[in-house]
């Protein structure tokens, strides 16, 4: 993705060489994956510097939103698996590792307050599916698929199942899983997994900077809000437990001095859209 293209954003990077790619835009911030000649595929370094990166910006409440692309062809492969690299016939601690560490990547992705954006530049395996699916929103280039290939190769997509079953539904995952098949863009819009198709990389560019254009009307604490409540419903199964959560996220919102007391008043004096990046850009912020 060319951060440099004709959009309503204006990204400056941040971090402009190597594996990622880091750039922001006011209350926006975008991480590229740089591998291409590669597919993409991740490294034991990318992957850490990755959830290291969702893991601050969960802190710094002057981000709102993250997109997570790619440059090149593919918008990634998954983990690398050459000969020095793989952690199969590797032993159970290494094993043990490399779960641990697509887990916390994963975990950060899902935990993060602000809302994730995959643009699916390119086709995408087995890690890089959970890369996508981790993320909130997904807007995809119309020839870029998915292959849950694992099984081929004598492997289980386990560690991403969790959310293709949340995303996909639990059916279309068995199916893509067993099948091994690659499947289309179109084919997840139409089951609500995909949420925006663009003809060519052009149009992906600007679809992505219309969606974020149109995400500065959202506040991020309500979207924050509006997260742990789908969260809560999709983990937790007690009831009560859920009750609890619900409570805590409504009484939040009604506080003096929340987001809603300013989106209400806002609404009764019949302005029109509130921009919650220029409200926030003209107050203090913490950077924790």
């Amino acid at each position: 993705m060319n951060a440099h293209s004709q959009s309503p954003q204006r990204w400056h990077p941040i971090v402009k060489d190597g594996e990622l790619k880091i750039y922001r835009d006011g209350c926006n911030r975008m991480v590229v994956l740089n591998r291409p000649r590669n597919g993409n595929a991740l490294t034991t370094a990318m992957v850490t510097r990755l959830t290291n990166f969702f893991l601050e910006s969960a802190r710094d409440t002057t981000i709102s939103r993250i997109v997570v692309t790619a440059e090149g062809r593919f918008f990634c492969t998954g983990m690398d698996l050459g000969k020095s690299t793989t952690a199969v016939n590797q032993g159970k601690d290494v094993s043990s590792k490399e779960f641990r560490m697509f887990v916390d990547l994963f975990e950060a992705i899902q935990n993060s307050p602000q809302v994730t954006i995959a643009v699916i530049s390119g086709p995408c395996y087995a890690g890089g599916i959970g890369l996508a699916f981790s993320c909130d929103i997904r807007l995809a280039v119309a020839t870029a698929s998915v292959t849950l290939s694992e099984v081929k190769l004598g492997l289980c997509p386990a560690i991403i199942s969790q959310y293709l079953v949340r995303e996909w539904g639990t059916a279309f995952t068995r199916e893509a899983m067993l099948s091994g098949r690659t499947i289309s863009m179109s084919e997840l819009k139409a089951i609500g997994a995909v949420h925006g198709i663009a003809t060519d990389a052009a149009s992906l560019q600007y679809l992505t900077a219309s969606y974020l254009t149109n995400l500065r009307s959202c506040a991020p604490k309500a979207s924050a809000m509006c997260k742990g409540a789908v969260r809560t419903a999709y983990t937790t199964s007690d009831q009560k437990d859920k009750n609890l959560v619900i409570k805590e996220i409504f009484m939040s919102m009604m506080e003096d001095g929340s987001e809603s007391s300013i989106g209400i008043k806002n609404f009764q004096t019949k302005r029109r859209r509130l921009d919650w990046d220029s409200y926030y850009g003209s107050k203090p912020q913490s950077k924790l």
